[in-house]
Parts: structure tokens; C-alpha cells; sequence
């Protein structure tokens, strides 16, 4: 049951579980959760664009199919053209398709890594959009940050995401494994060191 005033943040997080349970079978990461719900938010602000409770700009592929509406659409260079819109009987229909259409190939790991740059590529990869996907990355992160700030949870999806601390253990092992190597290496060349010292000094004045 989706809570929270309707078309709030916390109302469309609310759907979002409930369709992706429907879509897979089981809860959402919150880095999934986050990531699909900004991608709603900027598609159609939850079902309000083109389309009834469509929550992806989910064009239709016939349309003469009673379930979809005229409208249009932008191509890369912000052109306008005629194209058509699936329309959905309830919200969470629409955002179970939203889910369908948008997490397939590399998108479900894009979302996992918390980046909106990855996220956006894999999607663009797929073809769900025509913009620049850079552009699109810097969007993602701009409501990915107003559904946290809302929510009142931290920001799992964002431009670039932090390294985390395996980044850093493994630099860290790299360097001390470094270390006692020189220090190895070191002890394995000081008699021959001091041998060649040695041989040296026979030569000095």
C-alpha cells in the first residue's frame, strides 16, 4: 500500500517496491529502488506525462492499439516528433512496465554500483532515450538527490558515487606488500653490496 500524499516521493518509492516485487519476486536494494525512482521522476513525474500512469515515456510499437495515446516526443537534438504512448490501468502497472522496459542488460549492475553515469550509459545502450548520456547521468543525479532529501535516506545514486573502503584496503595491501618487499629485497642485497664495497676499496688511493 503506497503511502505518503499522492505523487509525493515517498508515495512513488512506495509503488516502486510494490511493482518491482511484482517485476522480480523479491524487495529492491535501496541503490535499485533510488535509481528507478529517479528515473520515473524524470520521465514523467510519476505518471503524469504523455499517456495514462506511464511512467517511463513508454512509446507504443502499433499505434492503433486502443491502449495507447497520440503525442510527441524529442530526438537527440531536441526536435519534436509524432509518436504514441502506452497508457497503463493503475500506477503500479505503469511502473512495473517502467521496470520491464528499463532494467534488462547491463542496467540492473549499473544500478547496483550506485553511479548515474554507468546507469545512464547502460540505458542508452539499450536505447530507452536519445539524449546525450552524459546529460541524461547529471538528470538521474538531480532527482536522485531530491528523492533522498525527501525521503530522508542517504544518496545511493549519484554522478560519482564514493570509492568505498575495498578501494582503499586494497591500495593499502598493495603498499605494505610493497614495503616488505624493498625491505626483502634490501636484506638480499646487502652482503653483495658490501662485497662490491669491498672490492672497490682495493682500488682507492
Amino acid at each position: 500500500m503506497a503511502s505518503g500524499a499522492v505523487f509525493s516521493h515517498e508515495w512513488a518509492r512506495a509503488v516502486i517496491r510494490s511493482a518491482w516485487r511484482q517485476v522480480f519476486g523479491k524487495d529492491p536494494r535501496d541503490d535499485e529502488a533510488q535509481g528507478v525512482q529517479a528515473v520515473a521522476s524524470l520521465e514523467t513525474n510519476y505518471g503524469r506525462g504523455q499517456g495514462t500512469n506511464n511512467w517511463g515515456s513508454i512509446h507504443c510499437v502499433d499505434c492503433s492499439d486502443p491502449a495507447c495515446t497520440s503525442g510527441s516526443d524529442t530526438d537527440a537534438s531536441g526536435k519534436p516528433y509524432k509518436t504514441c504512448f502506452r497508457s497503463y490501468p493503475s500506477h503500479q502497472a505503469g511502473a512495473a512496465d517502467l521496470i520491464r522496459t528499463m532494467v534488462r542488460g547491463g542496467v540492473g549492475r549499473a544500478l547496483r554500483s550506485g553511479s548515474a553515469v554507468k546507469i545512464a550509459d547502460a540505458m542508452h545502450a539499450n536505447r530507452y532515450f536519445e539524449l546525450a548520456p552524459e546529460a541524461y547521468a547529471a538528470r538521474i543525479d538531480a532527482r536522485a538527490r531530491a528523492i533522498a532529501a525527501e525521503i530522508g535516506e542517504p544518496l545511493f545514486v549519484q554522478m560519482r558515487p564514493p570509492l568505498g573502503w575495498f578501494p582503499i584496503f586494497v591500495t593499502l595491501g598493495a603498499a605494505a606488500y610493497l614495503f616488505v618487499e624493498r625491505r626483502h629485497v634490501a636484506r638480499a642485497l646487502g652482503p653483495a653490496y658490501m662485497s662490491l664495497r669491498g672490492q672497490l676499496a682495493r682500488f682507492g688511493p
